[in-house]
């Protein structure tokens, strides 16, 4: 072999090896970010990227945006920012131009850049249409409907989102259909369609089930638009679904304490919260924000508006998130009610210091929507003016105002929305501003707002809130039960069994002879999480397999829930 070929046989035997690294590297680099270990995927991609030359520029862009997401995860956006940018630059024309352009739309609605956001967007969706690239134009699409979200146009965040789906399907990508029709619920929701967001999360649950998608997210994202609809026993049943398949998956725990926290099971709610925080401590592990709302909710229905407040307080100054993000208004919500809670107790540090507090929550609610409606006003979404009427409702509160103009207000805007619990909580609130109004109307719109939240906390079976309608029912003189009585099939008791709602589903099919796959197919649940709930039956009842259990059900006959 002469000297030349030498050269050129260890030329390709050093790009080969070159090649070999950089393939470990970055597949390393996705296996730590998959498992949370964000420090050890930046390193990976990092060396990754500086071991390839010009030659590998569509590599390059590709770790770039891997990168950028991955700092996206972890918080770091200023960073996220940088490596979408640098992805940019170095991507030739094209497909590969069009995703990188979708992640650094993205970066920039992370930064609160929103005309930025959807200009790169608009831009990645036309780079791929002119590639003629389907996978390309669906990652550019739900760029696009990120950045209207951001922006403020949820509405038309959901048809461009609603486009990516199909395109996602086309490829064959299934774990992108599912996520995006989690974002496609999170922008329907937004719109003010409760009812289709959760209709559209039940389709990631039932795409991740079929094609063996991890369930966790899918399971949570249909668990909450369940809840914010009213529909708490089925959001219950996904939730235990959920964990029995993966019960580490922290927003499941999360989702499942704020369910608890509504039903007024504190303490149930307090060990799920505090096995939340175990399983991803932090204030911003990978996305996570931590149980700050719901603690801070928790904290409001036990009594304690200061430890509230402080825990509103702690989020805002800690958890990184621009005014435009969502975060900001439920919680400055929370931190106006938890003011008003306060000067009705009669802190009399509320009179004080802490009104200056009050005025700077509803400042970051009133700046919050004024950038969501910059240059759209007519785009906005529902949720938007329900949510800033709820925090002006409580800014009145904490001011000592009698306010049941607000209250009305709010009412019925979240029942525009579809969010019952929240509509109930706000009719008490008008029930109790009227009654200090005193005037001739006064006790027609009491006893009206008052049977009305009465009826839907004892279907929703929320029991601090139920209790405290009849508590203010009775200080007009009015039992509750006169103006409104509750259903007996809602106030049912636990089953003494321990059983969960599923579980009685579950039992019931074994009764009439059903199998695994049987059972599965009726509930539309894994033949694992079968097998997981009969296990969990078997042990409640005492038995010693499915056998007895059916032969107790048969005896028992337990009629599955409605929805």
């Amino acid at each position: 072999m002469t000297r030349a070929r030498e050269g050129a046989h260890d030329a390709a035997e050093d790009a080969r090896g070159l090649t070999v690294k950089a393939t470990r590297l970055e597949e390393a680099g996705r296996a730590a970010r998959r498992a949370g270990d964000y420090a050890t995927a930046r390193a990976r991609f990092e060396t990754a990227i500086a071991m390839l030359g010009d030659d590998h520029s569509a590599w390059r862009t590709r770790l770039h945006i891997q990168l950028s997401r991955m700092l996206g995860l972890s918080g770091d956006r200023d960073a996220s920012l940088r490596e979408a940018e640098r992805a940019v630059c170095i991507t030739p024309p094209g497909a590969s131009e069009s995703v990188a352009l979708a992640r650094l739309a993205v970066a920039l609605s992370h930064a609160g850049r929103a005309v930025d956001a959807q200009t790169s967007a608009q831009r990645a969706v036309e780079a791929a249409l002119h590639a003629g690239d389907l996978e390309a134009e669906g990652i550019a699409r739900m760029a696009l409907g990120y950045a209207l979200r951001s922006a403020g146009m949820p509405l038309a965040a959901s048809q461009e989102v609603g486009a990516a789906v199909p395109l996602a399907a086309a490829h064959g990508d299934h774990e992108a259909v599912v996520t995006r029709l989690i974002d496609l619920a999170n922008s329907l929701y937004l719109a003010g369609d409760g009812a289709a967001a959760a209709e559209a999360a039940a389709r990631s649950v039932a795409e991740a089930r079929r094609r063996g998608v991890a369930l966790g997210m899918p399971a949570a994202a249909h668990a909450l638009f369940l809840y914010h609809t009213g529909r708490w026993q089925s959001a219950m049943r996904v939730l235990d679904d959920g964990l029995a398949e993966e019960p580490r998956f922290p927003w499941l725990v999360l989702m499942r304490a704020q369910l608890l926290v509504g039903r007024g099971d504190l303490a149930a709610a307090r060990r799920s919260l505090a096995r939340a925080e175990r399983l991803a401590p932090g204030p911003r592990a990978g996305g996570w924000d931590g149980p700050q709302e719901t603690a801070a909710d928790l904290l409001l229905w036990a009594d304690d508006p200061a430890g509230a407040l402080a825990r509103v307080q702690e989020a805002l100054a800690t958890v990184e998130v621009t005014e435009r993000n969502d975060t900001v208004r439920e919680l400055a919500v929370l931190g106006l009610r938890a003011l008003a809670d306060m000067r009705e107790a009669g802190h009399q540090e509320v009179l004080g210091r802490w009104q200056g507090v009050a005025d700077r929550l509803i400042d970051l609610v009133r700046r919050h929507g004024a950038l969501m409606r910059e240059g759209h006003p007519e785009a906005v979404g529902g949720h938007l003016p329900a949510m800033e009427a709820l925090a002006e409702a409580e800014y009145a509160r904490a001011h000592g105002l009698v306010s049941a103009r607000h209250w009305h207000r709010a009412a019925e805007l979240l029942d525009g929305i579809g969010n019952p619990w929240r509509s109930a909580y706000a009719r008490l609130r008008l029930a109790q501003a009227a009654r200090r109004d005193g005037d001739s109307s006064a006790d027609a719109v009491a006893a009206a707002a008052l049977a009305d939240a009465h009826r839907t906390a004892v279907r929703l079976r929320a029991r601090l809130l139920q209790r405290m309608v009849e508590s203010e029912a009775s200080a007009w003189g009015r039992p509750i039960l006169a103006v409104d009585p509750p259903l007996p099939a809602a106030t049912a008791p636990r089953d003494p069994r321990g059983l969960t709602p599923r579980e009685r589903q579950v039992l019931a099919l074994l009764g009439n002879g059903s199998n695994n796959r049987q059972i599965a197919s009726a509930l539309g649940i894994s033949e694992k999480t079968v097998s997981v709930h009969i296990g969990s039956i078997t042990g409640k009842l005492g038995v010693g397999n499915r056998l007895e259990a059916a032969a107790i059900a048969m005896r028992l006959s337990p009629t599955p829930d409605g929805p």
